[in-house]
């Protein structure tokens, strides 16, 4: 039978729930709204789950096989399903953390909590789990399914479960207290947990996976959307057609990528990293002042001037946790700074762990505040050159696609120097921005240096800029990451 602890309220049951982990009576906890049974995400659905769910985890699986530098979140099963876990997908994992406060959180931070109800932290003794378990083996065996386990994964750069302090129980059945009873310390629900903000057990600041994920949800938000169109069209019968991939071989007289994408500035820029969390506690706030009567050129190097400055006196490197707060004598409002905030750090963490220098990624920042104050400012993109821009698409090999505006001239500038001459006989002898209308390879049309000078310059900053309302935004800070790019 069960232990059930019944305190007063929440402060009691933390209290004693450090007092076992403290004493060693448990070591691992978990949090429910309510007094549920112990299942998993997926053992709730059952025994009639969405046969969608199959489709999505096909497709996460896909996705990391579409990245060198992500391949080794689907060859470890297990890191596979932490991230799927973590991420909403039902798995047959079940969520534990060492920390009772943690516990306590999602005890107490949920819309299922109802005052007065009781709301739960589970307890569990992790030996005891693996001594009962290893009894039972021969059942599972003979029923020819795997022995429920605990697993304690530390992938890498999954910095929720990093923050969370998390285990996963995998459980084959969706009645896991069939065969073991849980402790639970149980309070009548009457407040949050407010020690802990939601910001630390989901980490506003995004690691290089987190990020790359940010591109994956983005393309289920694409293929669910696409889906609901579907389903109109044929309703409505409307015809559904769908435009074919470029056809651009007979331009050349070979289709020779161009050598710098072999270069040893490429590998570094598609090098998959390792980086652990760390508490945003210790995050560094940047103030940043904007006076919007002053050109846009001018602003720009004010901006560099106090960001470096910054740099500096902060002691900022590549591992700081930086916050941006941006100080504006304009009329806009609260979200348009704060989206303006948030594009900042979107600047900032996605090119600090990158090859980039300190200037440029200052640059960066300045471009990515005038720009964005423009258009909240007027509703016109800002052009840095003063040309008129040119919109331009970008995807990866999954799929993930984005748009961004540059200048003629930059898009220009990055054309691999031998171009015309790998270009058949009959091709144009000028060259314009046009033939991207035609030749969506980068490969064959850019050097990647040059490609990578103008992502610098321009095509970073109005991708960010595109994005800055979409909480799953594709951005590519790199040449490396993509495989098309042509007219949007």
């Amino acid at each position: 039978m069960s232990e059930i602890f019944q305190v007063a309220d929440l402060k009691t049951a933390l209290q004693l729930a450090r007092k076992f982990k403290e004493s060693g009576k448990y070591n691992l906890f978990r949090g429910q709204a309510q007094n549920w049974p112990v299942m998993s995400s997926l053992g709730r659905l059952l025994p009639n789950p969405d046969p969608e769910i199959r489709k999505r985890v096909e497709r996460l699986f896909l996705f990391f096989d579409s990245n060198p530098g992500l391949k080794k979140y689907k060859s470890d099963i297990d890191w596979f399903w932490a991230v799927a876990q973590h991420y909403g997908l039902p798995t047959n994992y079940i969520d534990f953390t060492s920390d009772p406060a943690v516990a306590a959180y999602f005890a107490t931070n949920s819309k299922a909590n109802v005052v007065g109800q009781e709301s739960v932290i589970v307890c569990l003794n992790e030996s005891d789990w693996i001594v009962f378990m290893s009894g039972l083996e021969d059942y599972f065996k003979e029923e020819q399914v795997i022995v429920p386990y605990i697993k304690h994964v530390d992938v890498d750069n999954l910095w929720r479960l990093q923050a969370q302090h998390g285990c996963f129980m995998f459980s084959p059945y969706n009645n896991i207290e069939f065969f073991y009873d849980f402790d639970r310390i149980v309070f009548p629900y009457s407040e949050r947990y407010a020690a802990i903000r939601s910001g630390h057990i989901y980490p506003k600041r995004k690691s290089e996976l987190e990020q790359l994920l940010d591109h994956f949800f983005n393309m289920e938000e694409r293929i669910e959307g696409s889906e609901r169109l579907r389903k109109f069209a044929l309703s409505v019968n409307i015809p559904i057609t769908q435009v074919g991939a470029l056809e651009y071989k007979h331009y050349f007289k070979g289709k020779k990528k161009h050598p710098s994408w072999r270069s040893a500035e490429f590998k570094a820029r598609d090098f998959p990293l390792i980086e652990r969390w760390e508490s945003d506690k210790k995050g560094i706030q940047l103030r940043l002042e904007f006076n919007p009567g002053i050109s846009a050129d001018i602003q720009i190097k004010i901006l560099q001037e106090q960001i470096t400055d910054l740099f500096k006196k902060r002691k900022i490197n590549r591992k700081t946790d930086i916050k941006f707060y941006l100080s504006s004598k304009s009329t806009l409002s609260r979200k348009d700074i704060r989206l303006i905030n948030r594009s900042c750090a979107r600047a900032w963490n996605g090119t600090r762990n990158l090859p980039f220098s300190d200037m440029e990624i200052i640059q960066l920042i300045s471009q990515t505040i005038v720009s964005g104050m423009t258009k909240q400012l007027t509703e016109k993109t800002l052009s840095f050159s003063g040309e008129e821009l040119l919109l331009l698409e970008m995807t990866n090999e999954y799929g993930n696609s984005t748009k961004c505006r540059v200048s003629p001239s930059v898009i220009l500038a990055a054309f691999r120097s031998d171009l015309l001459d790998v270009l058949v006989d009959d091709a144009p002898k000028v060259l314009q921005p046009e033939i991207l209308l035609h030749i969506n390879n980068p490969f064959l049309l850019f050097d990647f240096h040059l490609l990578l000078d103008a992502f610098k310059k321009e095509m970073i900053c109005y991708q960010i800029l595109r994005q800055r309302e979409n909480d799953n935004p594709v951005i590519f800070f790199t040449p490396a990451q993509i495989n098309i790019l042509g007219y949007a």
